[in-house]
């Protein structure tokens, strides 16, 4: 096992002027489960094939402990990579596959079969080391492309998107087998995925790439709670952020007649607002304050449900139309289509953005009071 540290690494392909990845800081704990996260585009494969040595860092350099592997290649790294395709040999068994890259190397015979099978008791594999991979399901052939790579115990494991060909329902028991086999193992992973449900589930610290640029690495609760900027806020999070710009007089805005909001100091002419569909109080219909929000459509999910619509409420006495907004509802309220829900935001559940930088002011909540 090993720590992974990425020092100012960059990208640049032969005739482009923009890095791909874009003089990357970050630094990975021995042992840690680290998920990047981001869009197509975002940069997130090419930093873990920089770290697995099948792209070639054109600047800064990547450390594997204390090793400068920048210039090494791929076998000589101490890396596994789990691709989203499974890449198995159909013509080999699981057994046969598992092994492989160990005899290729020329490890003894025992030796393979005890990794093998203590990697497939690990993976719940054992009754399926004689099958050829056309007779596993999906799961089964991603967790022995999973055992592959075990038997090597390498010193990093580099997963990307290896759950992207299973349907949803064995995505999510997946997922959870593989947060669970990395506790286990210990070994430190690096797992790329665009799904910010997987990044928000698995990772020990979640990492958010955009355009080749690192946007902010924390806990998943930290970049929930707090997001360092306002891609980081829609990004993360589903339903997105429901946002809203408004001037500042005074040290306030008015969300609605009634409701004044203090910006942290420091605010501009014009802050933008940042409430999740969770952060919605639904109140009754005339409620002082409150924005009305004509639904449009509902999201039905059995324990919860989300609602979206347009938005309206009063300024200085006459109606205005607010952003389009979501609200989740629990299993105990409802709402249809063509119907109006009354709702306001929930005290101290405001996050605060510059809506020229997009950066976050400061990480304190922002408190509504009602005037």
């Amino acid at each position: 096992m090993a720590s992974v540290s990425y020092e100012g690494a960059t990208l640049t392909y032969p005739g482009n002027d923009v890095p791909s990845v874009d003089a990357l800081d970050l630094d990975v704990a021995d042992g840690e489960f680290l998920v990047l996260v981001g869009p197509s585009g975002s940069g997130k494969s090419t930093a873990l094939r920089m770290l697995a040595g099948l792209e070639k860092v054109t600047a800064g350099r990547i450390l594997i402990g204390e090793r400068d592997v920048s210039r090494l290649s791929p076998q000589d790294r101490d890396v596994a990579m789990v691709f989203q395709s499974y890449a198995l040999y159909p013509n080999m068994s699981v057994r046969q596959n598992m092994g492989f890259a160990l005899a290729n190397v020329k490890t003894p015979k025992a030796e393979i079969a005890q990794r093998v099978d203590e990697a497939a008791r690990i993976l719940h594999l054992d009754g399926l080391l004689d099958r050829k991979p056309k007779a596993l399901s999906g799961g089964q052939r991603q967790r022995v492309a999973m055992g592959r790579a075990i038997v090597r115990r390498p010193a990093v494991f580099c997963m990307d998107e290896p759950l992207s060909n299973l349907d949803a329902k064995l995505r999510v028991s997946t997922r959870g087998e593989i947060a669970d086999l990395q506790r286990r193992l210990g070994v430190t992973t690096v797992y790329v995925t665009h799904d910010q449900v997987e990044a928000m589930t698995m990772g020990h610290r979640v990492a958010v790439l955009s355009d080749g640029r690192l946007q902010q690495v924390a806990t998943p609760a930290e970049i929930y709670e707090n997001p360092t900027n306002l891609f980081v806020a829609t990004f993360m999070g589903s339903p997105a952020m429901n946002l809203f710009t408004a001037p500042v007089r005074g040290g306030r805005v008015a969300l609605a007649e009634g409701v004044e909001l203090a910006v942290p100091a420091g605010a501009g002419e014009q802050v933008v607002a940042g409430i999740r569909s969770e952060e919605w109080e639904v109140v009754a219909a005339g409620t002082p304050g409150a924005l009305d929000v004509d639904v449009e459509q509902v999201e039905a999910l059995g324990a919860e449900s989300f609602a979206y619509g347009q938005g309206r409420a009063l300024a200085d006495g006459v109606e205005v139309t607010a952003p389009r907004i979501v609200v989740r509802l629990d299993r105990k309220q409802s709402a249809r289509p063509g119907e109006t829900l009354a709702v306001r935001p929930v005290a101290d559940d405001v996050r605060w953005f510059d809506p020229e930088s997009g950066e976050a002011l400061g990480h304190e909540r922002g408190h509504a009071a009602a005037v």
